[in-house]
């Protein structure tokens, strides 16, 4: 639709410094730019409205008065982003008479031997405007323009960068190749979803409804007392109780983490860390993956993204027995491992590195993107091979599926389309799974179209699957419902969770699978269909039916199900399913360094409570989302164009 023009007071010519505001004025302007924000986040419109795109510059204007050049250069992108060209034009020339307000010329900001934030954001806008505002002065050594920003473009947050970028191939009369390279680059960082401390605005990173916060983080602090003071049926073998605590403390403190508490989370990671021997490949590994996970989640990067190559590249030096261990807790603790499908029984009897096979624990060295990409290529060609056996081919196309983030998605787009046509001839139950995977990648390359078309045969998919197939306590509904949420495909995710719930409504349905439907429920509103699975659920935990391990499974499930349910309901469930730690304990292995069985019930009730905090900020969510849609939609599009 097309922009309403924005009815703002006229900014100041270029290169005149306002008078700093006194006290009572900033006042005031802060306090009509919380109550822009608060509008903002209660406006039930799209991400690339009119009404949000004039609150945009708006905020814009006041959060450059107020000094915060970072966030008022995150307002103007965005309003740039979704603006007709007339309009760009004009907000182009804004954006760059704030980053340059009374400040040096471009020039000398490329001059200057260390360029700051504000010199970098200050040279983009000028670029953007050269090419946006008619008789803007121009760069004169555009190549010399490119190697400057190549240093120092880290700086910008995407949509600048991208702006910058096209700016860029506009003064060059077309340069395809550095245009392809830099939307390459862009949607590599994509993968890991939007940077909350780069490309988010501040009122926008918490993800949590400050009513509920202080709730939810009471109640975790709660928790985690109970985890250090209960007494417990412990089994003979059972760890050290000192050495179960540091896991379960690490488990708060990426938690915590997760919900902005860095003052809690690098405390408990470090009390976490004193109490484990790091020179010891168990502990050290498993210390510097969760220290890995704090740092990412502080950072606000997203849960899925891949730990740093170093760190992943240790699991190769572990022996085979020590391998087996550590897989058992990254399976175990989805804070620790949220993506990849384990199975260290199998792994641990093959005498495998990787389950998937040798290859793809070669990959994990491979650190050069050019090599990684001929590999997945040249795997991707064994996998679609029509004479390779089933079996075989579900491997290599299980190991691809987790590898392919680490390919460039103009690269990697072409071979997944290749991967999920090869699935067909594939029993039921492996193509659910692999197809939530593939939906999982389309979703992640911002392609709406594909994720369209994999929910579509997802859905007749699951259909067929028997109730009780095991396929349904994979999580595949949960991982499916979030990358359609992720491109906007809301109605897709409506019908993928009705299906399901009509297949899965037999009395002989396990628990797990019909917890899974009522998550789902529960993430669109329909918490009232679902309330009646969480009641199953508890009278199961109450009557202790079945063993230890599958009483631990069904807390797990249930514990993910609360998760997307209203406070109210999910906080008071979190808890009650907390009191069940006292019978918890187990004989694996896996004591010479922890009691797995503690670790998991604490990383299932963090996890909860982290989502519960998270969902309470839902229309920050939603939005995010959808933000990160336009993002790649762009990117895309203009890619097409102009390549």
């Amino acid at each position: 639709p097309p922009i309403v023009a924005v009815r703002v007071a006229q900014p100041a010519p270029t290169g005149v410094r306002l008078a700093p505001l006194t006290p009572a004025q900033s006042s005031a302007v802060e306090e009509e730019l919380s109550s822009l924000e608060k509008s903002f986040l209660a406006l039930e419109v799209p991400a690339d409205s009119p009404q949000r795109q004039e609150l945009w510059t708006r905020m814009a204007e006041l959060n450059g008065r107020l000094g915060r050049k970072r966030d008022a250069s995150l307002c103007w992108t965005r309003a740039l982003w979704s603006a007709s060209d007339t309009e760009a034009t004009e907000l182009a020339r804004r954006w760059s008479d704030s980053e340059n307000e009374g400040g040096a010329t471009p020039a000398e900001r490329m001059a200057s031997p260390a360029p700051t934030g504000d010199d970098v954001r200050g040279v983009a806008s000028s670029l953007v405007r050269a090419v946006r505002v008619p008789g803007a002065p121009a760069p004169v050594d555009v190549a010399a323009l490119q190697r400057w920003l190549d240093r120092h473009d880290a700086e910008l947050d995407v949509r600048a960068l991208w702006l910058t970028r096209t700016a860029l191939d506009t003064l060059a009369g077309g340069d395809a190749l550095g245009l392809a390279r830099a939307g390459d680059r862009l949607l590599e960082m994509l993968q890991r979803g939007l940077s909350l401390a780069r490309d988010v605005p501040r009122f926008l990173r918490g993800g949590t409804d400050s009513a509920h916060a202080p709730r939810v983080l009471a109640q975790l602090e709660a928790l985690l007392e109970r985890f250090e003071h209960t007494p417990r049926r412990r089994s003979s073998i059972e760890a050290a109780p000192a050495l179960t605590l540091a896991y379960v403390r690490y488990v708060f403190a990426v938690g915590l983490a997760r919900l902005g508490q860095a003052d809690r989370a690098r405390p408990l990671a470090s009390a976490a860390a004193e109490a484990v021997d790091a020179k010891e490949a168990i502990h050290g590994f498993l210390s510097r993956a969760y220290g890995a996970r704090v740092a990412q989640a502080l950072e606000g990067q997203p849960p899925e993204t891949p730990l740093p190559s170093d760190i992943a590249a240790e699991l190769n030096a572990l022996g085979t027995f020590q391998r087996y261990k550590v897989d058992r807790l990254r399976q175990a603790s989805a804070l620790l491992e949220p993506s990849e499908r384990l199975d260290p029984a199998r792994a641990f009897g093959r005498g495998a590195r990787d389950l998937r096979g040798e290859e793809f624990a070669a990959l994990r060295d491979v650190k050069d993107p050019a090599q990684v990409a001929a590999r997945v290529e040249a795997l991707t060609g064994r996998a679609t091979d029509a004479t390779l056996p089933a079996e075989e081919r579900q491997r290599i196309i299980g190991g691809l599926l987790d590898t392919l983030p680490r390919v460039a998605p103009a690269r990697a787009l072409p071979l997944l389309n290749r991967l999920v046509s090869s699935m067909e001839a594939l029993p039921g139950e492996a193509q659910a799974v692999m197809l939530g995977d593939a939906l999982t990648l389309a979703a992640l390359f911002g392609r709406a179209d594909h994720a369209m078309t994999l929910a579509a045969r997802l859905r007749k998919v699951l259909t067929a699957l028997a109730p009780t197939s095991p396929a349904w306590g994979q999580g595949i509904l949960g991982v499916s419902l979030r990358g359609l949420r992720r491109v906007g495909l809301s109605r897709e995710a409506a019908e993928l969770v009705d299906a399901a719930q009509e297949r899965l409504t037999g009395p002989k349905t396990p628990l797990t699978a019909r917890l899974g439907v009522a998550a789902g429920l529960a993430m669109q509103g329909r918490t009232a269909e679902a309330v009646d699975v969480f009641d199953a659920a508890f009278e199961s935990l109450g009557a202790a039916k079945g063993g230890l391990p599958e009483r631990l499974a069904l807390m797990r499930s249930l514990a993910s199900a609360l998760a997307h349910a209203p406070v109210e309901l999910a906080l008071p469930g979190l808890a009650r399913i907390s009191e069940g730690l006292p019978i918890i304990t187990d004989s694996y292995n896996t004591n010479s360094h922890f009691c797995l069985s503690v670790v998991e019930l604490a990383d299932a009730l963090v996890l909860g409570h982290v989502e519960v905090a998270q969902g309470t900020g839902a229309r920050a969510r939603s939005w995010l989302d959808e933000d990160e849609f336009l993002v790649r939609r762009r990117i895309h599009r203009e890619l097409e164009e102009r390549t």
